[in-house]
């Protein structure tokens, strides 16, 4: 969920609270900020940037979202809204990589968003398309340093 061209989803917490439930009590106000610039739809999402590289040109692997790396260059916050990996039943599923011998590997997450993305219901892409959602699958916020506000301080 997320807001288009900088308008948040909800604009009161009371209207969070209305459609939205199960979350910690401080977790709403973030349902009230940020949204997805209009610019980003169907482009590369250039707020992400890690260790000098833009979001075309990642290195394998995680990548911190925060960009404690290089903060004079672009940046996500915490409560901006941004790409987020599949989440539907079976995609999510393959992302889990799970067998009855070895477990759930959960090592399936950027193959299945490069490769099927949000899905077509069975059908096949449209011509010419391109999945760009790969990466998103390896971005995280590194706890350590600060990039998520603590329990106590979302209360």
């Amino acid at each position: 969920m997320g807001g288009i061209d900088g308008l948040p989803p909800f604009s009161t917490v009371p209207q969070a609270l209305t459609y939205e439930n199960g979350l910690p009590p401080g977790y709403y106000k973030y349902l009230t900020t940020g949204a997805v610039p209009a610019y980003l739809i169907g482009n590369p999402d250039m707020r992400i940037y890690y260790d000098g590289n833009d979001v075309s040109h990642l290195p394998p692997g995680p990548y911190q979202l925060t960009n404690k790396v290089n903060p004079t260059g672009p940046t996500l916050n915490y409560d901006d809204y941004a790409e987020s990996p599949v989440h539907r039943f079976y995609q999510m599923w393959q992302q889990l990589d799970c067998t009855a011998e070895a477990g759930c590997q959960n090592d399936l997450f950027p193959w299945v968003e490069a490769t099927v993305g949000a899905g077509g219901n069975g059908k096949p892409p449209p011509a010419g398309f391109t999945y760009q959602e790969g990466a998103t699958a390896m971005g995280f916020y590194n706890v350590q340093q600060g990039d998520v506000p603590s329990p106590t301080h979302i209360r």
